[in-house]
């Protein structure tokens, strides 16, 4: 079984910050997820939300608000955390990274010409690592779509929370090698059905031990 850090240690540290990839890394993990979305001077800033309320205090829209200004905040403010942590863009995070087995890159969605600058951006970032250890993936099919067209060489994975939908069929059509579902709507059934596809299966959040021991 493969632990998955969501956006780093979301349970014991800031999410999608430095401190919390860190503490991961600490505990022995090297799989890993985490948000991205564009600032608004096209830098890859990562963190899970459109805007910085919920983990800065401060609301601002990451879409209207540059890269520095991003990284000024204190994205540990509303945590019982020891130090100040900012949001971080990927390129800050990439020594870390690089320490990791794996990194799934979620994607968040956005206007097309936004997403194909990120996409971009996230790419040239990315391109002296080794490919096969970052995977773009999405809830957003457009974004999904535009990875497999600008960054064909990195792997891709459809994040689903839907129960009644042919995911595995939607996977295969965009390239995908990985499905990613919430937890709550995965079966043993769809398991074997994507694994006979060809396609990877991971899920999230879980973080109850009995739910962990059924999933597993």
């Amino acid at each position: 079984m493969i632990i998955i850090g969501h956006r780093g240690a979301r349970g014991e540290a800031p999410e999608n910050t430095p401190g919390a990839f860190e503490f991961a890394l600490d505990k022995g993990v090297t799989h890993f997820e985490l948000d991205l979305r564009l600032s608004a001077d096209g830098i890859p800033m990562v963190i899970h939300d459109a805007t910085t309320k919920r983990t800065c205090g401060a609301k601002l829209s990451v879409e209207q608000t540059g890269a520095a200004e991003l990284c000024a905040l204190d994205a540990a403010s509303t945590d019982n955390w020891h130090r100040r942590e900012p949001v971080p863009s990927l390129e800050h995070l990439l020594p870390l990274l690089e320490r990791s087995e794996s990194v799934q890159l979620e994607i968040k969605s956005d206007r097309p010409a936004r997403l194909d600058k990120l996409i971009r951006a996230t790419r040239q970032l990315l391109c002296h690592c080794d490919t096969q250890r970052y995977t773009f993936t999405s809830f957003d099919k457009r974004a999904l779509r535009l990875a497999k067209q600008m960054a064909p060489k990195f792997r891709r994975g459809l994040v689903s929370d839907k129960r009644f939908v042919d995911n595995i069929a939607s996977a295969r059509r965009l390239g995908c090698s990985l499905l990613v579902y919430h937890y709550k709507v995965l079966s043993q059934r769809q398991i074997s059905r994507a694994q006979e596809s060809g396609l990877e299966v991971s899920c999230y959040t879980v973080n109850d031990l009995a739910e962990i021991k059924k999933l597993r």
